[in-house]
């Protein structure tokens, strides 16, 4: 089982920028599931993504700030919140959560 293959970056690519936040959701909860069932070496990594993917499937149910959130999934969430609001299935509100979100991060 190559790990890397179900952190955030992965799913978002596999699944694409474009997919709707339900199907998000489920694919999210999917690698979250496969991650949290992995035993063996590297189990920090497979602890790190767990999180990573709990995080994003927080933010898509409650659009809330995720604890712990790093500057790099927030680069994730700002690309896949622009193609929503794009595509009109996330309100444009969303960008400008992001957007504080990144100035707190620099802070």
């Amino acid at each position: 089982m190559r790990l890397e293959q179900y952190g955030l970056q992965a799913l978002l690519e596999r699944i694409g920028m474009d997919a709707e936040p339900e199907v998000a959701l489920v694919e999210a909860t999917k690698a979250r599931e496969k991650v949290m069932r992995y035993r063996g070496p590297n189990q920090e990594i497979a602890t790190s993504l767990y999180h990573e993917l709990v995080r994003f499937i927080w933010f898509l149910r409650t659009g809330i700030k995720p604890s712990g959130i790093t500057r790099r999934e927030l680069e994730l969430y700002r690309g896949y919140c622009q193609r929503q609001v794009e595509a009109g299935r996330m309100e444009t509100t969303v960008l400008d959560e992001l957007a504080e979100w990144e100035r707190e991060a620099e802070r």
